[in-house]
């Protein structure tokens, strides 16, 4: 049951199961179906006629049998104490059995300035509607605290202002559970005993016409009820606390009161209670105690003090150590009594409370029923009824001494003995002459035929054991699953029908479980702890094979989706070890591995598809989003975008246009996603009762409604707009698994306790019957495990930038420079000696002084952007007649000082600026050539070629760094299989091309040192000589220094 805080009672008409609503124009919840029980313990089932009152989840249904009909349900009805469907806001939704019961009752009785005026001079000012059984059809029930109804209220209303609702943590760890439950001899009450905060016993009316509330609340037990039973005449009841409480109660009961008739303590480990004529006999390790207790002396005595409830001990002897486990009353005056290790004794119910051994049947058993009708004793037997005569009894020749028992129920319930053997019946009870329905330890109850010896059918089930979780999945089903591989449908009647039993391989060292499930309409995909992806197809004859079996992921698979993207059908998992798994299937061909995307960095906690993308959270505070393309007839995914969060998310849907992620920051942020996935709005979802956050785990929108599981166990509606609070239902008493939308607009809320429910939104549906298949089974014949195979991956490189690389155009001598490059502002300096060089490369005298060889072509290597051929293209080393490569603008750079270093020599000066040819291209791969096997390789090896062509386009070298370039070049084109005879003749061409450059431009710069030498020498004899030198000989002197320095002159650079 969840924690104090907010609730409204539930109750539910006759045929059907509905939830009252608890204030004016308040949203109205009703559950139609209940699937499957959580009656774990022999106190859980109580049978009485035909009435059967079982445990389910957070409440108890009862239903009624049709016993001259085949056993039909007449009417089924569900009682959840701590069910509410209210609006929390209004004043009217308090109730005074909701989880917070106690605390309400006392505030509102508090504020009504006279308690005892409410509780009895309502009456006699105004009458009481009241049921066909008397009982009043009131919000408020009666209300006993302490040890009477009425004079310790006020001061426990006065405690309750000591304690801060406000504060999550003084409401924390209050809880309550169902732990026992008993209807009343007359069939008009049912009694429901809890275990937790603040443990209550309620009582609610039968009557067809009764309120959904109980019309009596007991408080007195401080740590729990263990068991509970009528009196014969349903005039008295009997609870019994848990060993801590230690308390034996007797309670009065009438329409409008409840007394505490007597008490006294009790504090052994008791395994049952039970109720006698005018005994109450309490029974368990050690331990047998007769209590008397007479209605004369209860009505004769003066005084409200409730009497002492006297007891008698049964001497044990030699039994001191045996564990009592049931007992049977087989007269008015003798009991038959059981222990665990098969031992039948009688007990007397006289003076002196003798204790009998009895012959032992030759079978083991565990539970007994007396049937006086067919004069014979049932007894509980590994999962089968054995019967035995009454006249069969007989005294023991022998009293066997028992042994230390193997079976000890401890306070909570847990067994002591690791070796304990299993209890297959829990309880037997007696429904007709013809009938036994017993409750078996697998959660069933069962209805057996006497006369065939045999079952007849289930009235209750489980929905399975080691239930994992709740599929709404892609074809449609909603299926239901288990660890041990018990898959099981929900048709649309809201019955379980069995698909699949998969029997999963395991070790001895870890056990295999199934994890998540996924189907198409022929298929079902699996996903186990060890990792294993499963895709077994599923015929009409629910024959089953394994079509697809991979290892998906290292550790637990925690989620799988199936989708169908264009003709493509697709499978995405995640699991624990942070990998994004994607499988695909093209028509007419089997499964294979698309893609694995290693982004995340925590655990993987849900994937869900959309409008193709995918969306994946993780425990690293991330969602991350993947659109789906076709790309050249080829699929691929691509990350969209990575959502940072504040806190880890812990669950996300998506509707419509919104992204909705719940954070455990108690946070719900809506996020947009045609706007980018930009933050539109966050909601903080509070309960209307003490404003404490809530933490979202599931979350549906239905219409304008935001309908939430939170961790209280609670469902709540919040508008999805404001997200301001407008119901809150209770019937889930441990975690809620799963919340999904059923075809016909059901909410269908599935717990950890094994129940699933069926709700309806402001209306209310007939119930129908719960029938269960037999379990189709699938044998694996497979020896390999799993858990130790290589996990599959594909992990694809990230793709180069491609880089638009400039062409080098061919054009004749003198060309100007491309458009697109950036000169610099030339100096006067340097114009001039562009200006001399080009005039001495047409001086007669120059071109003799050169060699006339044929200046080779600069290389260079071209690479086209990457295509989808892949190949390379380089320019051979023979130069084209009549082709120079485009004359680059200088440009300045800045240079190392190693570089710089070597740039002070004028003779690398020169070199670095002589002009240069391009050569013809020559192709070295051709474009028809396919991609290479290691592909990440070539991708590298093209990106580093690109870089060296730009870096030469952009950057002037010198000769010897073009000659290092070009060897290792001639290294690499050998080792592709090229041309070995041409590249060596080119290389040695380029290197008598460079050798001969660079002894011409030695021979030119000491030509302009010689010629700049003379005009200096020049210069200083004009300047000292021009006086004293005659004016003819000046004259003659001058004109040929003049002429010679004009010749020279021509020639400076």
């Amino acid at each position: 049951m969840p924690p104090s805080g907010d609730s409204n009672s539930n109750g539910v008409v006759s045929g059907g199961l509905a939830l009252s609503s608890g204030g004016q124009n308040s949203l109205q919840f009703s559950i139609s179906h209940i699937l499957g029980t959580s009656a774990r313990a022999p106190h859980h089932l109580s049978v009485q006629d035909n009435y059967v009152a079982y445990a389910a989840s957070g409440g108890v249904v009862v239903r009624q049998l049709d016993l001259e009909n085949n056993n039909a349900v007449i009417s089924e009805r569900f009682f959840c104490a701590n069910s509410s469907s209210g609006n929390e806001n209004t004043a009217n939704s308090i109730s005074p059995s909701g989880p917070d019961a106690y605390l309400n009752m006392a505030l509102e009785m508090e504020s009504s300035h006279n308690l005892h005026q409410n509780l009895h001079q309502s009456s006699k000012d105004v009458q009481p509607v009241r049921d066909r059984y008397g009982y009043s059809i009131a919000t408020e029930p009666i209300v006993v605290g302490g040890s009477n109804n009425i004079g310790n209220i006020a001061e426990l209303t006065q405690s309750v202002h000591d304690i801060d609702l406000s504060s999550p943590s003084k409401l924390k760890d209050r809880v309550r559970s169902i732990n026992c439950m008993c209807i009343s001899p007359n069939k008009r009450l049912l009694a429901i005993g809890e275990t937790g905060y603040q443990p209550r016993i309620l009582l609610f009316s039968l009557a067809p016409d009764s309120s959904s509330n109980p019309v009596a609340l007991i408080y007195e037990h401080s740590f729990g009820i263990k068991s509970l039973c009528f009196s014969a005449d349903s005039r008295y009841l009997c609870s019994l606390g848990l060993v801590n409480d230690g308390c034996i109660n007797v309670w009065r009961i009438s329409n409008s009161d409840v007394q505490l008739a007597a008490n006294n303590r009790c504090s052994s480990v008791v395994n049952r209670l039970f109720w006698h004529e005018d005994y109450i006999i309490t029974l368990g390790l050690r331990f047998i105690k007769v209590w008397r207790f007479s209605s004369k002396e209860d009505n004769d005595r003066i005084s409200d003090k409730p009497l002492a409830l006297k007891g008698k001990s049964v001497l044990l002897g030699s039994l001191i150590s045996s564990n009592f486990t049931d007992i049977s009353a087989l007269n008015n005056d003798e009991l038959l009594i059981i222990t665990n290790n098969n031992q039948l004794l009688l007990l007397k119910l006289n003076s002196e409370l003798k204790l009998i051994s009895l012959e032992t049947p030759p079978f083991d058993f565990d539970t007994l029923l007396v049937d006086y009708e067919l004069e014979k004793i049932w007894f509980g037997s590994n999962s089968k009824l054995e019967s035995y005569s009454i006249n069969d009894l007989k005294p023991s020749s022998v009293s066997t001494p028992s042994t230390p028992s193997s079976r000890v129920n401890s306070v909570f319930g847990a067994q002591t003995n690791e070796n304990v053997r299993t209890v297959p019946i829990l309880r037997l009870f007696n429904l007709s002459s013809n009938y036994i329905i017993y409750l078996s330890h697998r959660e069933e109850i069962v209805l057996y035929n006497k006369f065939k010896c045999d079952i007849e059918s289930r009235v209750a089930s489980s929905l399975m054991s080691e239930l994992a979780g709740f599929k709404n999945c892609h074809s449609g089903d909603l299926l239901v699953y288990s660890h041990s591989g018990m898959i099981k449908r929900v048709t649309k009647d809201y019955e379980l029908e069995t698909i699949l039993k998969f029997n999963l391989p395991s070790n001895e060292l870890i056990s295999n479980s199934l994890m998540a499930v996924d189907s198409n309409n022929d298929s079902l995909l699996l996903g186990d702890k060890y990792g294993t992806l499963y895709v077994v197809k599923i015929t009409e004859e629910k024959a089953s094979e394994i079509v697809y079996q991979i290892k998906a992921h290292s550790s637990s698979i925690n989620d799988i989706v199936y989708y169908e993207f264009g003709d493509f059908q697709l499978i995405t998992s995640i699991a624990r070890d942070r990998m994004i798994q994607f499988f695909y299937k093209k028509p007419g061909t089997n499964w294979d591995i698309l893609q694995t995307i290693p982004i995340h960095n925590g655990n993987l906690l849900k994937i869900q598809y959309h409008n193709s993308r995918i969306y994946v959270c993780s425990s690293d505070r991330t969602i991350s989003i993947h659109k789906l393309e076709v790309v050249e007839s080829e699929l691929r995914v691509f990350q969209e975008k990575i959502l940072s969060m504040k806190c880890s998310p812990i669950t996300l849907k998506i509707v419509d246009d919104d992204l909705i992620v719940s954070t455990n920051d108690k946070t719900l942020s809506i996020y947009s996603v045609s706007q980018g996935f930009e933050l539109s709005r966050t909601l903080k979802l509070v309960n209307g009762k003490n404003n404490e956050s809530l933490l979202v785990e599931n979350i549906i929108v239905f219409k304008n409604l935001l309908i939430t599981s939170s961790t209280d166990k609670s469902l709540r509606v919040f508008n999805y707009h404001t997200g301001r609070p407008m119901s809150v239902a209770w019937g889930h008493s441990d975690v809620i698994l799963s919340l999904e939308l059923s075809s016909n607009e059901d909410l269908i809320s599935i717990g950890k306790d094994g129940c699933l429910f069926t709700w309806k939104i402001n209306e209310s549906t007939a119930t129908k019957n719960n029938t269960y298949k037999e379990d189709t089974t699938y044998k694996e014949e497979s020896n390999v495990i799993p858990m130790y195979a290589n996990v599959t991956r594909k992990i694809l490189p990230i793709s180069p930038i491609k880089i638009n690389a400039p062409k080098i155009e061919t054009c004749t001598k003198e060309a100007p420079s491309p458009r697109n490059s950036i000169s610099p502002r030339l100096t006067n300096a340097t114009l001039k000696r562009i200006e001399a060089r080009r005039a001495s490369s047409q001086s007669p005298t120059r071109d003799s002084g050169r060699s006339k060889s044929v200046s080779t072509a600069k290389p260079s290597l071209s690479i086209k952007p990457l295509e989808k051929a892949h190949t390379i293209s380089t320019l051979s080393s023979t130069a084209g007649p009549g082709l120079t490569s485009p004359r680059r603008p200088l440009s300045p750079i800045r240079r190392s000082p190693s570089r710089n270093s070597l740039d002070h020599s004028p003779v690398r000066s020169s070199l670095d600026h002589s002009p240069m040819k391009l050569s013809k291209p020559h192709i070295l791969f051709s474009h028809d050539e396919k991609r290479t096997a290691d592909q990440p390789f070539v991708d590298t090896a093209l990106a580093q070629l690109q870089f060296i062509d730009s870096k030469l386009q952009r950057e002037v070298i010198s000769n010897n760094d073009k000659a290092k370039l070009l060897t290792k070049l001639d290294s690499i084109f050998r080792q592709l299989g090229g041309d070995k005879e041409s590249t060596k003749s080119n290389v040695r061409d380029k290197r008598t091309e460079i050798s001969q450059n660079r002894e011409a431009d030695e021979r030119e710069l000491l030509e302009s040192y010689s010629d700049k030498l003379l005009q200096l020498m020049e210069s200083k004899l004009e300047s000292k000589y021009s006086k004293q030198v005659p004016p003819l000989f000046i004259g003659e002197n001058h004109s040929s220094i003049s002429t010679t320095s004009q010749d020279s002159s021509e020639d400076i650079d």
